[in-house]
């Protein structure tokens, strides 16, 4: 499906930090790359880029920190339809804000608990993740546009303590947001847009905790589907409240 992100967005994007400044580290007068500057970043830290493209896969393995557009219809990573991923975290308590994520082969931005407990060395096929301490712990994803990527707009897995607010997402053949495999998730889905996808919400084995509320689900083949599956674990899905939502025009 070919779409174009929204050229006007209605919501202020803004966020402000109490008590002491972060530091921030900007993109690119002061560090080249968006991937260059997240490589050097530490807790508390801010990754603040300037309007743009950029063509990059971010990979995140730093905890708590954010990379935050300053604009968020003209800072846009554009994968070329050939980059995997926009951004692939790895690490707790990260934050993804104001900005465009586009054209990437698989995921606009992904949150992975298998990534933040092997450090990016893959999964052990005996654990079991999503539970206990095998999870990713802490992530926002707020204000992003993410379009015409290869499967998810935004992608949550075996991540626990989350938020995805403020965003629109588009033109994706599964699902424009994805909760899976996480018990309890304990995440909360609310004031997005998410039309024109295979699915709009699709929830796997994602129980206890899981909000999705006040968004709009327009013109998707599937508009909203907790569900449970085999193929991951933690199944069957539970205890997940859809509240508030427009949810129209969708095929099924």
């Amino acid at each position: 499906m070919a779409v174009a992100a929204l050229s006007t967005l209605a919501v202020a994007c803004k966020s402000g930090v109490a008590g002491k400044q972060p530091r921030v580290l900007r993109v690119p007068s002061a560090i080249a790359t968006i991937a260059d500057a997240v490589s050097k970043a530490k807790p508390g830290d801010i990754v603040l880029v300037a309007p743009g493209t950029y063509h990059e896969s971010v990979k995140i393995y730093r905890p708590g920190i954010t990379v935050r557009g300053e604009d968020r219809n003209t800072v846009i990573l554009d994968g070329q339809d050939t980059l995997a991923n926009g951004f692939l975290v790895g690490a707790n308590d990260v934050a993804i804000e104001n900005l465009t994520v586009h054209s990437y082969t698989q995921n606009g931005v992904v949150f992975s608990g298998i990534e933040a407990v092997t450090k990016g060395q893959g999964a052990d096929p005996n654990v079991v993740y999503g539970v206990d301490d095998n999870v990713l712990q802490g992530y926002r994803v707020s204000c992003v546009t993410s379009y015409n990527n290869g499967l998810y707009g935004v992608y949550a897995f075996a991540s626990r303590d989350g938020v995805i607010e403020h965003s629109y997402v588009s033109g994706h053949p599964d699902s424009g947001l994805y909760i899976g495999q996480c018990k309890p998730c304990n995440v909360i889905l609310r004031n997005n847009t998410v039309v024109l996808n295979a699915i709009g919400y699709y929830g796997t084995n994602s129980s206890g905790g899981v909000y999705v509320i006040n968004s709009v689900f327009r013109s998707n083949r599937l508009g909203v589907a907790p569900n449970s599956q085999k193929a991951e674990a933690l199944s069957p899905q539970s205890e997940t409240v859809v509240a508030g939502n427009l949810v129209v025009d969708n095929a099924d």
